[in-house]
């Protein structure tokens, strides 16, 4: 529904706080990552589409669903601002 996210976008991967366990930079959520920062780059519509956004793509990966929630909780509650 978002198109093609161009390339040559830039992402960090996955920003866990520290919380290593969850995942990797460039792990098993590093799709999830780049379309939420995407998304938050470009004001997408909400902070909340763009959270639950990563959550979607993050199940739609194979990311097991209790590692999606705790991840989507932590981009819901730690991330940066609300635009």
């Amino acid at each position: 529904p978002f198109g093609v996210i161009p390339k040559g976008f830039k992402c960090d991967g996955v920003t866990t706080g520290g919380l290593r366990f969850i995942a990797s930079p460039g792990g098993s959520l590093f799709e999830a990552a780049v379309l939420h920062d995407w998304l938050y780059v470009n004001r997408v519509r909400t902070k909340s589409f763009a959270d639950k956004a990563f959550h979607r793509t993050a199940l739609l990966y194979d990311v097991h669903p209790v590692r999606a929630w705790l991840a989507y909780q932590l981009v819901r509650y730690k991330g940066k601002g609300n635009y």
